[in-house]
């Protein structure tokens, strides 16, 4: 079963949402479009969260066709190294996957159109260095940022998290424990693995 979940929390089958999306370009491109609008009145770009790809906003379009009085054109991010694109290698950096977008946009025109931006935790940061990149090369700016689970980079990283990259495994996962995001078990079981 696909590890993507969709906002609502069910399961989803993210190998039929990539196969019934259109891809842009021939070859693997970083955006997918999940369908064609006519002359949309707005883009509305998708950025998953760390780890997520673009099946996790399988959906959004009907969705907010439903909902919405003008048409959307839904893109989401398909990051390399994720989902559909696992055996490609990750980029780097936020910065790196951010630039890579917005090549992308540039290439495909997208940023003709109005265009609102989402990303969610570690998508919410790339969406806002893709709107800061946007603004340095004088493109038009997104006209709404929605950043969901992730604080304004203008606050700084909490503190909590500062030096995280630098650990060990064995003390990263006793950090992620003090978070209490994973069961403690589970935890203690990859600590011992990294000892060995």
């Amino acid at each position: 079963m696909p590890r993507d979940q969709a906002a609502s929390g069910r399961c989803i089958d993210a190998y039929r949402w990539i196969r019934t999306t259109r891809r842009v370009a021939s070859g693997m491109s970083t955006l997918l479009v999940q369908t064609p609008v006519d002359r949309p009145h707005l883009r509305l770009l998708l950025f998953p969260h760390a780890g997520g790809s673009a099946a996790a906003y399988e959906g959004w379009h009907d969705a907010l066709a439903s909902r919405l009085p003008v048409p959307v054109e839904v893109w989401a991010v398909s990051p390399p190294g994720r989902g559909a694109r696992a055996g490609e290698a990750a980029f780097p950096t936020v910065a790196a996957l951010a630039q890579a977008v917005l090549s992308e946009l540039v290439r495909l025109e997208l940023h003709l159109a109005p265009l609102a931006v989402f990303g969610h935790s570690l998508g919410a940061l790339t969406a806002y260095e893709l709107a800061r990149r946007m603004v340095d090369a004088r493109l038009p700016p997104p006209v709404c940022l929605f950043a969901s689970a992730h604080e304004p980079p203008s606050c700084g990283m909490p503190e909590a998290q500062r030096g995280l990259a630098s650990l060990s495994d064995a003390a990263l996962l006793r950090a992620l424990a003090a978070f209490d995001f994973v069961p403690v078990a589970s935890l203690e079981a990859d600590a011992a693995d990294a000892a060995e």
